[in-house]
């Protein structure tokens, strides 16, 4: 149970009751307006879907094992600016949806990066993906206005459509050779742009010539709005070491 203690400051149990603490279940802590920080110990593996969403005021999460998290874990905790996501090896999507994360590290065991999982976390200035995740779904970093810096592993293989969709800080991106699907959805049936934004950017891809996994307007940057036809790419340099 929570305890709403004046210091705001919860730190879950690793027992409760003499009973090992494993999974904080779904919805669990959803809208608690008084929680500012929690401590997750390593008993806990799995956070479930919605656990912590729309807990507005809550501002530091930490793991001190490795977990597991449910759809929207923290969906819409709009001060959350520190969590070491690098203990998070499984997201579920839309997970930290606007939040106020600035800095981000991936764990290497984290596979997939899902659809929408940080989605208008329009704080987010970086990103540093550990080798080992091999891709990233729709929308992933969709919105995330002030993002500047991401780094790509070798080794990842799919980069699905509309991920970086709206980042309109982004100025330069490295794409790695390894990547041998590019804005087409993990079905194969959704094809679109993957950059598409406002601002400037360049894009550096490892490969020699564009993969044919590839969709034909993955650097879309300009449409026609009445037709959708692609009028024009952000400049695409081929070859390049990181």
């Amino acid at each position: 149970a929570y305890d709403n203690s004046q210091d705001h400051i919860f730190h879950i149990p690793a027992k409760y009751n003499e009973v090992p603490v494993t999974e904080i279940a779904a919805n669990a802590f959803k809208n608690q307006r008084t929680m500012y920080e929690v401590y997750v110990p390593t008993s806990v593996t799995t956070i479930g879907e919605s656990a912590f969403e729309w807990c507005y005021d809550l501002k530091k999460v930490i793991f001190y094992g490795d977990v597991e998290l449910g759809k929207r874990a923290f969906a819409c905790c709009e001060k959350l600016e520190t969590i070491n996501t690098v203990r998070v090896t499984e997201m579920g999507e839309y997970c930290f949806l606007s939040t106020a994360l600035k800095v981000v590290e991936l764990s290497p065991n984290l596979i997939t990066v899902p659809k929408g999982c940080f989605d208008s976390c329009e704080s987010l200035t970086s990103v540093y993906i550990n080798e080992g995740t091999k891709k990233i779904l729709d929308q992933a970093f969709y919105n995330c206005t002030a993002l500047t810096n991401i780094y790509l592993p070798n080794g990842l293989e799919h980069i699905s459509m509309s991920v970086f969709v709206r980042c309109n800080s982004l100025e330069s991106i490295y794409i790695p050779a390894s990547v041998t699907k590019m804005g087409v959805n993990e079905a194969g049936n959704g094809k679109g742009s993957v950059f598409y934004t406002t601002g400037n950017l360049t894009i550096n891809c490892g490969a020699n010539s564009k993969p044919s996994g590839w969709y034909e307007g993955w650097n879309a940057s300009q449409f026609d709005p009445d037709t959708d036809e692609i009028l024009g790419y952000y400049v695409t340099t081929w070859g390049q070491e990181r």
